[in-house]
């Protein structure tokens, strides 16, 4: 989608489509060897990757990158097929691969936040929609997603340790 292009002295980056039609980018050489961003504000840590046939995408994923795939959710009994990636590095962020919403190709990203309430109801109050309020998936994690005033989806999640 995108070719292998630089920008001198900062990062190179390409995009490509899965057979799904999810768009995915790669980054390398960022300047100095840190991203682009630190500090103390929210972390974007999390990635979804959502098709209508998540279980050649795990496939498809661990021959590209050699990622591990953990089943979290098969499917039985009509339910959700989700299964989390490790990509084997510190650096790299966490996600997961699973069926969609709407049968559509998505990839989401979410960020880590102390208070999940309190940042969708910043959102919506500078111009957000609401798409998902806070909702528990596990015992320990609530997530929730927004279209910024572009339409861009977001999520956040909360996970109490």
């Amino acid at each position: 989608m995108v070719p292998v292009t630089e920008i001198p002295g900062t990062v190179t980056y390409a995009f490509f489509s899965d057979p799904w039609g999810n768009q995915v980018g790669l980054t390398t050489g960022f300047a100095g060897g840190a991203p682009v961003s630190a500090g103390d504000n929210p972390t974007v840590d999390w990635v979804e990757i959502s098709c209508a046939e998540p279980e050649k995408a795990w496939a498809f994923y661990r021959e590209l990158f050699g990622w591990t795939i953990d089943v979290d959710m098969s499917g039985e009994g009509g339910g959700p097929v989700h299964g989390s990636f490790d990509t084997g590095s510190s650096r790299g962020a966490r996600g997961g691969i699973g069926g969609s919403r709407d049968g559509e190709a998505h990839v989401d990203i979410y960020a880590s936040v102390d208070d999940l309430a309190k940042y969708l109801e910043r959102a919506e109050g500078i111009g957000a929609k609401i798409l998902m309020p806070a909702t528990k998936v596990d015992e320990r994690t609530e997530i929730g997603m927004f279209a910024d005033p572009q339409g861009t989806v977001f999520g956040l999640y909360s996970r109490a340790d």
